[in-house]
């Protein structure tokens, strides 16, 4: 299922490096990414990228400020795998690892996605 605020091409490239600095670990440069989106009035409160950018500050040792993020993005589009997904790897990136509260989490995001949007790799 798409997300329910679908970002245009621009900003939708833009996640996408967000994702993959990520990925990479380059972490400032994908704050960097998500700060360009957020900054635009229209997707502020854009409930991936804010997720996103959540778990990215999680990852540079910011968690409170990381859970608020990582919370307002889910709050404000509840419908999107991506934000569930966040929220489970923040749950499971705890020192103590909540898998109790995070394997929930990660089954209702796979229960809302669209199975075309998953790429596997091995």
């Amino acid at each position: 299922m798409p997300s329910s605020n679908p970002l245009p091409p621009k900003e939708n490239t833009l996640f996408k490096r967000v994702v993959r600095c990520y990925e990479q670990k380059q972490y400032k440069n994908g704050l960097k990414f998500a700060k360009q989106i957020l900054s635009n009035p229209k997707f502020s409160q854009h409930g991936e990228t804010l997720a996103m950018k959540g778990l990215t500050l999680n990852c540079l040792g910011k968690k409170e400020e990381a859970y608020e993020l990582v919370r307002l993005g889910l709050k404000n589009d509840l419908k999107s795998h991506v934000c569930w997904h966040v929220y489970g790897l923040l749950l499971s990136y705890q020192g103590n690892l909540r898998l109790d509260l995070s394997w929930p989490v990660f089954h209702h995001a796979v229960k809302i996605s669209d199975w075309k949007e998953f790429v596997w790799q091995t």
